[in-house]
């Protein structure tokens, strides 16, 4: 299992994952998602994390980083749309990824 921070070439498995987040979801032609792609890339605050077993995204989260001017100048992040494919459930990779930092 590997666990690292997400990137273009995993957009294919990552949406794959995502039809068991909400089964009534829309699915994005492919050009759309890569485009919304380009542009979370281009945010440094925001990253995808995953758990990847051969090759396939089995576990991820995605964090938005807000920096804060308040409490010791101390940023704020919020954690998004956290699944794990159903056969890898109960295993912790949730949590393991959720705990991945920001770079």
């Amino acid at each position: 299992m590997e666990y690292r921070r997400l990137t273009a070439s995993d957009l294919p498995p990552l949406l794959d994952l995502y039809k068991q987040l909400d089964a009534d979801d829309d699915v994005c032609p492919k050009d759309q998602s890569e485009e919304a792609w380009k542009e979370i890339e281009a945010n440094a605050y925001i990253q995808y994390f995953g758990a990847i077993d051969d090759g396939k995204v089995v576990s991820t989260c995605y964090a938005v980083y807000i920096p804060n001017i308040t409490r010791g100048n101390r940023g704020i992040c919020f954690i998004e749309n956290v699944v794990t494919d159903k056969e890898y459930r109960r295993l912790g990779l949730a949590s393991r990824v959720i705990d991945m930092r920001l770079v």
